[in-house]
């Protein structure tokens, strides 16, 4: 059975499947980054306020980490994308994603986000905390 012109040219679904995940993904690393810096400055806002509560912070770091991960995520994505499609994506999506990858990771690591620092903060202030649920 011959396949036709249109269903020889069409995509796997494997390439549809990747490509939009490494979209989606692409799109939460820009999220979770612009998050960060938009708490951040509003933390040094309300830091001349001498009100500051702490709770922009904890937004810092968790947007910090996320955007660590995913951009981590996205570079590796980009290389599989590149690779497993059979007509390469516009090389301006190619680096708007490469730059944003690359902004998110510089952000994390220049600010210090560390899994370390992560996990191992001092949460004994937290309403929950281990201390309380032992």
């Amino acid at each position: 059975m011959a396949i036709s012109a249109p269903e020889a040219r069409r995509p796997a679904r494997f390439e549809d499947q990747l490509t939009v995940f490494w979209m989606l993904t692409t799109l939460f690393t820009l999220a979770t980054m612009t998050l960060g810096l938009g708490a951040t400055a509003y933390d040094a806002l309300r830091a001349s306020a001498s009100d500051s509560s702490g709770a922009s912070l904890a937004v810092v770091d968790y947007a910090r980490f996320a955007t660590a991960v995913t951009g981590l995520l996205l570079l590796g994505m980009t290389a599989l994308v590149l690779k497993v499609r059979r007509v390469a994506p516009p090389r301006a999506i190619t680096l708007f994603v490469l730059i944003i990858a690359t902004a998110g990771l510089l952000w994390a690591m220049l600010t210090g986000a560390t899994a370390q620092d992560f996990f191992s903060a001092d949460r004994s202030s937290d309403p929950v905390s281990v201390r309380s649920i032992r």
